[in-house]
Order: structure tokens, then sequence, then C-alpha cells
């Protein structure tokens, strides 16, 4: 993810940042001499843990450092020197040793070969995660005596990922139901023209001519509705004239009132031709 990489990047440089200005603070006689007398309570000893107990309190609070012997050999076992205050209450202070992993190891390794400095990736250990600085110290005749080590605690990162994702999720959810409510709502309003107009054609298969669909939503549903309106007009007409023409012929049939099917007035009208007709022959057969 682009936010974690560029979050990963911005510890590390300021881990290498901090690890390249600390180091040219620290002298190298120190170091040989600290290693020399091996007394924690000597003074060269307390001033490169005071030096290294600065970093944290100067810098931030997720920044720790430590000096580190230089040595090269096979094994992983690492010589403390001097260590910040809060890595002495967790046993890695002065003269004390760490059991370094392959990437710190690879790290610590690759700054005395090069002479600069260098950082690691994310790694995790028994004391958290983190990502390391190695700022080499050098002697007068340029050789590695030392190493500044700048601790990051890169747990900050899994933090912001759980943060981040849980932004993430939130998100999504108020999107969606944003979206739903939008759709829901949309589709409400696309469909009311068509219900209306559903529910007048029930009413007109009832028998009810007398129903006016009010839809003004300036589409194509505003046409068909005129159209509905005026069909229904028509055959409200209409049965007014059917009824007219049954008063004619005699009283008004009771089940014409009580027609409630479209069919059924359709054969009333039927009827009424026929004997329409009917009177016609009459007439003729008169004269």
């Amino acid at each position: 993810m682009y936010e974690t990489n560029q979050l990963k990047d911005q510890l590390t440089d300021r881990a290498t940042g901090v690890a390249s200005l600390w180091s040219s603070t620290i002298s190298s006689d120190d170091i040989q001499k600290a290693i020399a007398i091996h007394d924690y309570n000597h003074p060269v000893v307390t001033r490169l843990n005071r030096i290294v107990t600065m970093i944290n309190e100067r810098n931030s609070s997720y920044l720790e450092g430590y000096i580190l012997e230089a040595k090269e050999n096979d094994s992983n076992i690492l010589n403390i020197v001097a260590a910040s205050r809060h890595y002495e209450e967790l046993g890695l202070g002065s003269f004390k040793t760490y059991k370094a992993g392959k990437m710190f190891l690879h790290g610590y390794e690759t700054a005395m070969q090069k002479k600069e400095v260098y950082s690691t990736g994310p790694y995790k250990d028994q004391y958290g995660l983190w990502i390391t600085a190695f700022s080499p110290i050098l002697n007068q005749d340029g050789k590695v005596v030392g190493v500044l080590c700048v601790d990051v605690d890169a747990s900050i990162i899994e933090s912001y990922k759980r943060k981040l994702a849980a932004y993430l999720f939130f998100a999504f959810m108020i999107v969606t139901i944003v979206v739903y409510l939008s759709l829901n709502w949309g589709i409400r309003k696309v469909l009311a023209p068509v219900n209306e107009i559903i529910e007048g054609i029930n009413a007109v298969s009832a028998g009810n001519f007398n129903v006016k669909l009010q839809i003004n939503d300036h589409s194509e549903m505003t046409k068909l509705s005129d159209r509905f309106n005026l069909m229904t007009s028509q055959l409200s007409i209409l049965f007014e004239k059917l009824s007219d023409t049954y008063k004619e012929f005699g009283s008004l049939p009771a089940k014409l009132d009580k027609m409630h099917r479209f069919e059924e007035a359709i054969g009333e009208m039927e009827e009424i031709i026929a004997k329409s007709k009917i009177q016609k022959e009459l007439q003729r057969a008169k004269k």
C-alpha cells in the first residue's frame, strides 16, 4: 500500500538522518576506552550512555540509540558498549550482549564494510518490530571501532495499517449506505409514475372512469398520463351516452350502475346497437 510504504520510507529517512548526525558527536577514543576499561561506572561509559539517551530525549519517543562494538566474526552475538536508559531497563545496557537476527546482522556488517550509514527494512525480534539505521564510527586511522545504532519503533506502521483499514472499512460502509439510499430513492421516483398508471388501469378495469392521473415530471410518462386521462374522459362520456340511450328504450337496467368490468360495458353497448337496428327496421316497416 502506497501510504504504508511512504510512512516506512519516512521512518527510515528519520533514523538514518539521526544516526548520521549523532555519530559525529561520539568520540572514537571514548568507545575504545570504554571497551578496554569494561566498567559500567566509569565516566567515559557514563558519557556515552548519556549521549545515546539524548537521541530519544531530543528527537522522538519512538527513536532509541545504542553503540555496538565493531568486530568481525561469524557469530550473531554482538557486544553493547553503551545504551539508552530505556534499553538498560530492558536488560540491554552497557557490556551486555544482543543476539542479532539475519536482517539486523546484515545491516550491521554492511555499515562496517562500506563505512557509511545503512538501514534495514522492518524486522521483528523478541523486543518488537523495528527499523534500524547503522552509522559506523571511525578512529583517526579510518578503522571502524564502533557502530551507532538508531532503532525506530516500526509498530506504528502496523498501527497505521489497522487505523487505515478501519477508516477504509467505515468509508466503504458509508459510501455503500449512501449509494443504496440514493438508488432506492431514485428507483422509487422513477417507478412512482408507473405505479400510478397501474393503479389507474386497475380503477378503469373496476368500472371507475373518473380516475385521473397526476404525473407532472415533464417526461414521456406525462404524455402517457395525458393520453390515459383523455381515454378515461372519453369512456366516461361514452357511458353517459349509453345511459341516455337506455333511457330512450325504457328503464335503465339496474346492472348498468353496478358494472365492474369493461367487458360487461362493451356487451351492453352491443345490445344497445342491436336494439337501435331493430327500431330502425320497425320504422321502415311502418312506412
